[in-house]
């Protein structure tokens, strides 16, 4: 008996602990950084990590930025990166995605091209975890469903693909101050 709840906790977190392989752009809707899959009401996916309502600088033009690349990369593939609850119930969560078909990856051309900061791909895990008081016993505490090591790999491309468009003075990054207040100059 013990064998059994054992093998159907493990069936069950396995379930909400990977990402979804063939979750596909084509299978989603998306109106600005959020979609969601036709038809399925509980899971919102959100193009940014985390902190992007935050007094962020947000180009004006990158929301169509991201809406034309998904439009030409329909069979791009969603990493689902974390998951948390958005409702007290539990019921609706919210999911941070990477998206990417070939060698392109959105989340990292947002950044490169200078239309967000690269802190906004931080997931909920890593930024909630800089914060007093909150740790992963925290109700509604985001799950990475990927591990740190590929999370680690892709924050540091991120830092890299900021210091490139900061470098080249693009999107949001032709603003000096922004540029001096960073550490880019």
């Amino acid at each position: 008996m013990v064998w059994i709840r054992a093998t159907l906790l493990l069936l069950l977190s396995a379930q909400l602990c990977c990402a979804d392989p063939s979750l596909t752009l084509r299978q989603l809707e998306f109106k600005g950084w959020f979609g969601a899959r036709r038809g399925d009401p509980t899971t919102v996916y959100n193009l940014l990590g985390c902190c992007y309502l935050l007094n962020t600088p947000i180009a004006d033009d990158a929301e169509k930025f991201a809406a034309a690349w998904i439009s030409i990369h329909p069979d791009a593939e969603l990493t689902i990166v974390d998951r948390a609850p958005m409702t007290i119930g539990g019921d609706v969560f919210q999911s941070y995605v990477w998206i990417q078909d070939g060698d392109e990856n959105l989340n990292l051309l947002l950044v490169r091209q200078g239309l967000v900061p690269g802190g906004v791909m931080q997931d909920g895990v890593a930024y909630l975890s800089t914060l007093p008081d909150i740790d992963e016993t925290t109700k509604n505490f985001p799950k990475r469903l990927i591990s740190d090591a590929q999370y680690d790999a892709f924050m540091k491309r991120v830092i890299d693909a900021e210091a490139v468009a900061a470098r080249e003075h693009k999107g949001i990054w032709s603003d000096k101050a922004l540029r001096q207040e960073n550490g880019y100059e």
